[in-house]
């Protein structure tokens, strides 16, 4: 907790992200060790160079005077005090002494329903601040692109793609070849990951079919500790 709370010493700093590692076996917990691996050494960079887009609401602290309440609507809370808070200035940054474990979903279906709900709720949040991508959030811009932005939207990229290089090469196999070869290389360097990448676009097109069909769960990561209680909550 002194880890995570002592940068907020610097009034520039609005908020302070802790560092996720993932507890469990098999494969789910391979893939998210993976995942948030890579995740970190963005991290990293993005809190020198710019702003980091989300915490991670498993341990993260933010100025109480910037958020008068968490808008209980958005059940992805870590992006929504992320991109608030940078949207009045302030810099969001990662610590790597602040660390906080987690247990993976047991199984890959558990993983995929997590990652569709999240998912379904990024998407949400993250078109309610597309006014981040403007030239004054600086690079952060570039970063909220590029991080949360471009994501919600690669499996239509690579389709694209893919169509697009078969129509240049008139042969249907050649976008085959290309994008299985740098699947295969991709593989052969980091199997979790790229495996794990590989089930997060059937996550992301799973997200898009409901929020398409407007089943957006309005604060599905809070919920009523008794049926009949408004005033305690629990995480699920």
């Amino acid at each position: 907790m002194r880890a995570l709370i002592s940068p907020l010493h610097d009034p520039a700093l609005g908020a302070i992200s802790g560092r996720l590692k993932i507890k469990g076996e098999g494969r789910s917990a391979s893939y998210e060790r993976a995942y948030v691996e890579a995740e970190h050494g963005f991290r990293e960079k993005e809190s020198l160079l710019s702003s980091v887009p989300f915490l991670f609401g498993q341990l993260s602290a933010f100025r109480k005077k910037t958020i008068s309440q968490i808008q209980s609507s958005a059940a992805v809370d870590d992006i929504e005090i992320a991109l608030t808070i940078k949207e009045q200035g302030l810099k969001v940054i990662h610590s790597e002494a602040a660390v906080v474990y987690e247990t993976a979903p047991v199984s890959l279906r558990g993983l995929l329903d997590q990652k569709v709900r999240r998912g379904l709720c990024t998407i949400e949040v993250v078109l309610r601040h597309l006014n981040l991508l403007h030239l004054r959030s600086g690079l952060f811009a570039l970063t909220f692109f590029v991080r949360r932005v471009l994501p919600l939207f690669l499996p239509l990229i690579i389709i694209v793609c893919y169509l697009y290089i078969w129509f240049l090469s008139g042969c249907w196999w050649v976008p085959v070849v290309l994008f299985g070869g740098l699947g295969i290389a991709s593989w052969l360097r980091k199997r979790d990951l790229t495996e794990y990448m590989a089930l997060m676009q059937v996550a992301i097109c799973r997200a898009w079919w409901l929020y398409l069909n407007n089943k957006i769960p309005s604060g599905a990561n809070w919920r009523s500790a008794r049926p009949d209680s408004t005033r305690n909550s629990t995480r699920r």
